[in-house]
């Protein structure tokens, strides 16, 4: 795909989708076959940018104008091309780079040889990235995407698969968690990867900790609330007064001495409540 491809490739996906280890899942393949440089923070001056990819791509020498980098830039472009390989740009977080430094980057693509591609580029960024090469100031970048995919939560089968593949990797030998607690793990996660990973190790360390063999969705659910904010555990104080309201209201229903205990049990609920409201 990355030899072949006529023009940028855009990968984008939520800020927990799985971009970054896709990237070096890429790096690591073609390694052999190309020469990469990988920008993870692309947020920089224009010339401290070329002199990151002069370092990058060993160039073995730092620039003090564009033009000097560009001259030189372009001998190692058809040098790499000689050998039969292909340098490839991968800029990651692309949605921190501003108009400026995009129209520099697609300058670099215009050094080819007849119709050959010289420079495979990769832009990988988050959703609003979409939204930035929509706007009209970036047209002409965005004319020259060849291929554009966009990463999605994995469904509940995905999910499955990928847990049973990271429990192989990892030395597996036996089932580990239960049926149950893919719907448990799903919820949590909605699907995407790394949340699966925090939960799924987060549980596999509660399991250890209490001797059992299987992880089931109790102990899941356990730690999904151990993993939640203070805020997101609290994110429903209504439904909790209700329920300590109602067994303060029916204990008096059968016992008409306690009066005076849930007037005090009343003033106390109207307390808790008057301080979750104002804790929001």
């Amino acid at each position: 795909m990355i030899r072949a491809t006529k023009g940028f490739i855009l990968l984008t996906g939520d800020v927990v989708t799985v971009k970054t280890t896709l990237i070096n899942a890429i790096i690591r393949r073609w390694k052999d076959n190309s020469v990469i440089a990988s920008v993870s923070d692309p947020q920089m001056e224009i010339i401290d940018f070329y002199n990151f990819l002069a370092h990058s791509f060993k160039m073995d020498r730092k620039f003090e104008s564009k033009g000097d980098f560009l001259v030189k830039f372009s001998h190692l472009l058809f040098s790499i091309y000689r050998k039969n390989k292909k340098l490839v740009l991968i800029i990651d977080e692309a949605q921190r780079l501003n108009h400026e430094l995009l129209e520099e980057i697609r300058h670099l693509s215009n050094i080819e040889l007849q119709d050959t591609k010289l420079l495979s580029i990769i832009l990988a960024g988050q959703n609003e990235l979409n939204d930035i090469l929509r706007q009209d100031i970036n047209r002409a970048i965005r004319q020259r995407i060849a291929i554009n995919y966009h990463l999605k939560p994995l469904t509940k089968n995905d999910a499955k698969d990928y847990l049973r593949h990271r429990l192989k990797i990892a030395g597996a030998d036996r089932k580990i968690f239960k049926a149950a607690a893919l719907p448990a793990i799903m919820s949590f996660s909605k699907g995407y990867p790394r949340l699966i990973n925090s939960i799924c190790d987060h549980s596999l360390l509660t399991g250890y900790v209490k001797g059992v063999k299987e992880i089931d969705a109790k102990i899941v659910k356990e730690c999904s609330k151990e993993l939640l904010l203070p805020r997101e555990r609290e994110q429903e104080p209504e439904p909790i007064f209700q329920r300590l309201a109602n067994k303060a209201i029916n204990k008096t229903k059968y016992d008409h001495k306690s009066t005076v205990a849930y007037a005090l049990a009343s003033v106390l609920l109207l307390l808790l409540l008057g301080y979750l409201l104002h804790s929001k």
